[in-house]
């Protein structure tokens, strides 16, 4: 097969891609040409296939990179590279980051059948593991009903149901957690070589790889803190240790509520005249849910809130609602619709 061949072969899988057509087989194959191709020829290729692509439906710009950038990860096999996968998985991001810069459109707007054809705003969720870290905060709700605010950057991992003894996750960076009681099953958080225990129900976390500290600071309740079984606190309200890792070096400190909660919770959670269309972007991203709003005229309307970002969407939503009581909004198959009533 010739370059023209090849090329005329990428531009199809491509499009295929875009338009959520391609077959396993088509996305190996697609995966198999990025992995021979050097980087100004590929970046040229993608960017010529955008420029000539023409969706039905407006896409927004989190959904672009998300399906440029994942055009790797659907292989049923790894591909094989001379520099190694992960340097092909960079490159991948990269240039998936370059190309989604080109798109115009930052939300997603079609006509709604069952709206009497009104047109809507819709901002579609992207599905990101808390393990992949983020560049914006996440408010994640776990199996047992305790929520978490993730900080950008920061990671989580931990067994999907937790159906063992205990419920415990491992975090790298920072984390705010409201804990659901349950004497049968203590909540434990891993952080390098601290464990810490929940004895009560809401506290932070910040353990950055690049401070090789770990800051405990609880809000209300009661946390143990340990290192190779050794307690090395119990906080309470109000309380904060700070650990160094290398020299083991422990420190308390008194520390405000409010410090601890808004000095990075309610980051992003302000908003001045802003308007609900914008609004709705965030929180699709912070709590993962796709929301429509019904109508452009109600899209446009201007917000005038703040939040400390601890708060539940459901809580959002209906303060967002009470500014204008005429606006309702409603859950559909875990989709959020925000309407004039």
């Amino acid at each position: 097969m010739g370059k023209k061949d090849n090329n005329d072969r990428i531009h199809s899988l491509i499009l295929a891609y875009l338009a959520n057509t391609c077959t396993p087989e088509e996305k190996k194959e697609l995966s198999g040409f990025i992995a021979v191709m050097e980087d100004e020829e590929l970046f040229l290729s993608i960017e010529k296939v955008w420029q000539d692509y023409k969706p039905k439906t407006a896409m927004p710009k989190e959904k672009a990179l998300t399906m440029l950038s994942n055009i790797l990860s659907n292989n049923t096999q790894p591909i094989k590279h001379k520099s190694g996968n992960k340097r092909l998985l960079l490159r991948s991001l990269s240039i998936a980051a370059s190309i989604a810069a080109l798109v115009v459109f930052s939300f997603l707007i079609r006509p709604k059948a069952n709206h009497q054809e009104t047109q809507s705003v819709w901002v579609e969720a992207v599905e990101v593991g808390t393990d992949i870290p983020t560049d914006y905060i996440r408010n994640i709700t776990l199996p047992d009903g305790s929520s978490i605010i993730l900080q950008a950057k920061s990671t989580i991992r931990y067994m999907s149901d937790f159906s063992g003894n205990t419920r415990e996750i491992s975090l790298e960076g920072q984390a705010f957690f409201d804990i659901t009681p349950d004497p049968e099953k203590p909540f434990i958080i891993h952080t390098g070589l601290i464990k810490t225990t929940v004895l009560g129900t809401a506290f932070n976390i910040k353990a950055l790889p690049s401070e090789k500290e770990v800051t405990v600071s609880v809000t209300k309740g009661k946390v143990r803190v340990e290192n190779d079984n050794k307690v090395l606190a119990a906080l309470t309200m109000n309380q904060e240790l700070h650990y160094k890792q290398e020299d083991r070096e422990i420190k308390h400190t008194p520390v405000l509520i409010e410090k601890v909660v808004t000095d990075w919770t309610k980051q992003d959670m302000e908003f001045d005249h802003v308007p609900l269309k914008d609004v709705a972007g965030i929180l699709s991203k912070r709590y993962g849910v796709s929301i429509e709003i019904v109508g452009l005229e109600l899209a446009d309307s201007e917000i005038v809130s703040s939040f400390d970002g601890t708060e539940s969407l459901e809580d959002i939503l209906k303060v967002l609602c009470a500014i204008n009581s005429r606006t309702r909004f409603v859950t559909e198959n875990k989709n959020i619709i925000i309407s004039n009533k």
